[in-house]
């Protein structure tokens, strides 16, 4: 019965730290006073070392729950991007159309006509 019990509980400590991981901060703060019991002190030194483990991993969510979220500085930014945009630009670049491919101004990207005829002749 306690290998049993042992089984349970690392199952249920488990389930806790994924819900924890992949919650919205919001949310759980309303639980937290559910979760606080668990990270009490057990009554004896359990001997699996799984088992401790959890509980460290789900005293971490839980005090990275109560600390204010942080965004990186260094975070990517990608800003706005436009693939017609670009195509429109490089057909006016004085390339003289080389790229094959240009964009209309309703928006319809298609190959030009020399182009088509390249492929045509090589097929």
């Amino acid at each position: 019965d306690a290998t049993r019990r042992q089984f349970v509980v690392v199952g249920a400590y488990t389930a806790l730290a994924a819900c924890l991981k992949l919650g919205d901060r919001a949310e759980l703060r309303t639980w937290l006073g559910l979760l606080r019991p668990q990270l009490a002190p057990p009554e004896r030194r359990s001997p699996s070392t799984l088992y401790r483990k959890l509980r460290v991993k789900l005293a971490q969510r839980i005090g990275l729950l109560l600390l204010p979220p942080r965004v990186a500085a260094w975070r990517y930014e990608r800003g706005s991007r436009s693939l017609l945009r670009n195509l429109q630009m490089a057909g006016s670049s004085g390339d003289g159309g080389r790229c094959g491919i240009h964009a209309s101004s309703d928006g319809v990207v298609a190959p030009s006509d020399a182009a088509a005829k390249a492929s045509d002749a090589s097929a």
